[in-house]
């Protein structure tokens, strides 16, 4: 039995499925432009081209699990920033958070959101991402469950983060605290602009889902 053989038998099928694909995502991230196949990831990995093959049959299917892991990181991130802070660390907390994933994937980071969802699959897995991201945000404010006009406000400006990183990333023309400042302050206005949604939401078209605590003013400290 050769070495690569006895190395595919050694891994439960999980923890296979998740070495492929973190070697996946590093091949991406170190050479972004170059084509992503089976058989490269065979080769980095050290096991045979039809094992790749079995987990992952196509190449857009490698790509899923790289966005699927970009995700997570991000999510990850976000997450951590921390329920005992008050709202202002929190959404600060969560900017960077965001920005150092970002940052510490960029060329994978630029790839997939900038036009890398080839699929309706790619395009699902962002849209489900965004979604969970923007429930979080939510969450910090004491809204387990925002209506679809506060998401309407969430998603925007989350929009707006994408976009802000995309464009600073490749040249950094701004120092990072200066993005960072701009875009609490941004956030930090969403409370009003979420109220007044609310307030002209067609009746019956919009529930109010559970909420966890009194809504939090969503402002910056220091903010008038």
């Amino acid at each position: 039995m050769t070495a690569n053989r006895r190395a595919e038998r050694r891994l439960s099928a999980d923890a296979r499925r998740a070495q492929l694909a973190e070697a996946a995502f590093a091949m991406l991230g170190e050479r972004p432009y170059d084509p992503l196949t089976h058989e490269g990831l065979a080769a980095r990995v050290g096991v045979s081209k039809p094992l790749v093959f079995h987990y992952f049959p196509t190449v857009g299917d490698l790509r899923l699990a790289v966005l699927e892991q970009l995700g997570a990181d991000l999510m990850q991130r976000l997450s951590g920033s921390g329920a005992d802070h008050s709202l202002p660390q929190q959404l600060r907390a969560g900017i960077e958070g965001f920005i150092d994933s970002a940052e510490h994937h960029a060329d994978v980071y630029l790839l997939l959101f900038r036009g890398g969802a080839s699929d309706e699959r790619m395009l699902a897995a962002m849209h489900a991402t965004r979604d969970r991201m923007a429930r979080l945000v939510g969450s910090w404010a004491g809204i387990e469950s925002p209506p679809a006009s506060v998401m309407v406000v969430i998603r925007g400006y989350l929009g707006m983060v994408e976009e802000a990183v995309l464009q600073w990333l490749p040249g950094r023309p701004i120092p990072r605290a200066v993005l960072v400042e701009f875009l609490t302050e941004a956030l930090g206005r969403m409370q009003d602009q979420a109220d007044r949604l609310l307030e002209r939401a067609e009746p019956g078209t919009d529930v109010v889902g559970p909420r966890s605590e009194p809504t939090r003013p969503i402002r910056s400290e220091g903010a008038g």
